[in-house]
């Protein structure tokens, strides 16, 4: 499971995986791509990694409907594919490849997402709201990464330290 924080121009999400609540492993849960204009893009994810992982690939080879993979298409959703685009805008994928935008001024997705949302409800940053997940969530943890929204370059990973910057 894990933890996804976005507000305006940042995102976080934390690393770790955990298997049937009693096996905890370390993961990337992200893929840094290109978008159509050679900007970034991001893919995050929540549920299970490698899901996440190849509902990334599907979206990097251009998101057609038709390939959207079989094992993502299943009720209860296994994985959500949160994808931070060109344009600076947040789009989630669930149980089909229908894009939802999020249009909230912040938002959380997975396990940790209330102790997230609580945090940034209160005028914290990403990194802080992953903090809070991976403190009060059993399914939340490891290593936190952070991305940046920048108009000329898109989405990046987001240079410097604190938790209070973003």
């Amino acid at each position: 499971m894990s933890v996804v924080a976005i507000r305006g121009n940042y995102a976080a999400v934390d690393s770790q995986d955990t298997i049937n609540e009693h096996l905890r492993l370390k993961s990337q849960k992200w893929r840094l791509g290109k978008g159509t204009d050679g900007r970034g893009e991001v893919c995050l994810w929540t549920g299970e990694a490698a899901l996440g992982a190849t509902l990334a690939h599907w979206y990097f080879k251009g998101a057609k409907a038709e390939d959207y993979p079989a094992e993502a298409r299943v009720e209860p959703m296994k994985c959500r594919l949160i994808v931070l685009t060109i344009h600076g805008d947040a789009i989630a994928y669930e149980t089909s490849p229908q894009a939802l935008l999020v249009a909230d001024e912040y938002m959380a997705f997975g396990t940790g997402r209330d102790f997230a949302l609580g945090a940034m409800a209160t005028g914290r940053g990403v990194i802080t709201a992953v903090e809070a997940a991976c403190r009060w969530c059993i399914t939340c943890g490891g290593q936190i990464h952070a991305f940046e929204y920048k108009e000329a370059t898109g989405w990046g990973i987001r240079e410097g330290e604190g938790p209070n910057a973003l």
